[in-house]
């Protein structure tokens, strides 16, 4: 990514969200970080760390935002954990990656980015859009930062576009962290109906939590991709839940993770999948995103 300073750190090749919650995170594999700043940018910035999504760099949406969030005086760190581990994408196949892993990797990029020193280590967030979009939801859990942070600062702030909830915390641990979901209502890959419940989940476990919804925009409608029918993985029909102690259970067929998660969703494309889905922008304005974005974080990211 162009004009960007480029980081390495290390993550989890591969993990489980058990392994995340017993604290068994063997940094095993370097992934990159492109970090833009504001101009002119000193001491004691904010900085949102980016989780990419399915599309990968293909939907225009780092960009967008990372020039979106410096042009309001706070960083971007978009998390590329794709390229080292051979991937471009995962919307042909999220059996790729598992959400665990993605989760590790905006956990540690926030950990690692602690030490920059134009950087101010209280003042990280994280958003993430699709895929992303669920690691920014999984993320607000307090025994899950104080286990992948290991003693650096919590997330300062959590936003998430159009988030699967595929898996999702049974019972959140909502962190001190504000929360905002922003939701297409016509979304078919990631129902809106999902979203709300979680969100009312969270309050009611004492999170604070924002939701915002946008009328007649569907999946990924702040992407460059024209709005089209997709062939893919479309688990719309499960109810992916991770427990206190970080299994996941399909509570619908009681289908458990014991292998891989590529396995897991394998026997799930089997006995709850479909396969199409619809996402693209038609022609709608990613600007209304853009600003609900700089908004929030100008917000929480606010000093003092």
């Amino acid at each position: 990514m162009q004009d960007a300073e480029v980081l390495r750190f290390s993550t989890a090749r591969e993990i489980t969200y058990e392994d995340l919650l017993c604290g068994r995170v063997v940094r095993d594999l370097d992934i990159f970080g492109y970090l833009y700043m504001p101009k002119a940018a000193s001491a004691g910035i904010p900085v949102v760390a980016i989780s990419v999504g399915s599309l990968g760099f293909s939907s225009g949406r780092e960009e967008l935002y990372a020039r979106a969030l410096t042009d309001v005086g706070i960083g971007a760190l978009v998390v590329d954990g794709y390229s080292t581990r051979g991937i471009s994408e995962t919307a042909t196949g999220q059996g790729q990656l598992s959400m665990a892993a993605s989760c590790c990797d905006a956990l540690t990029a926030v950990a690692m980015i602690q030490d920059h020193p134009n950087v101010d280590p209280t003042r990280i967030g994280i958003m993430g859009y699709s895929r992303g979009g669920q690691v920014a939801t999984a993320a607000c859990h307090r025994r899950l930062q104080a286990r992948v942070l290991e003693g650096a600062h919590p997330v300062a702030a959590h936003l998430a576009l159009y988030p699967s909830m595929l898996p999702c915390w049974r019972v959140p641990e909502p962190t001190a962290a504000p929360l905002l979901f922003l939701i297409p209502a016509d979304d078919d890959l990631a129902p809106p109906a999902k979203s709300m419940r979680y969100a009312e989940a969270v309050a009611k476990a004492g999170g604070t939590i924002e939701t915002r919804s946008y009328e007649n925009a569907r999946h990924a409608f702040d992407s460059l991709v024209v709005d089209q029918t997709v062939n893919t993985l479309n688990l719309n029909d499960c109810a992916m839940m991770i427990e206190s102690d970080g299994r996941v259970v399909e509570d619908l067929t009681g289908v458990e993770q014991r292998g891989s998660w590529a396995e897991f969703l394998l026997r799930l494309e089997s006995e709850r999948g479909r396969t199409l889905g619809t996402l693209g922008n038609a022609g709608r304005p990613r600007e209304r995103a853009v600003a609900d974005v700089q908004d929030f974080f100008q917000r929480v990211l606010s000093r003092g």
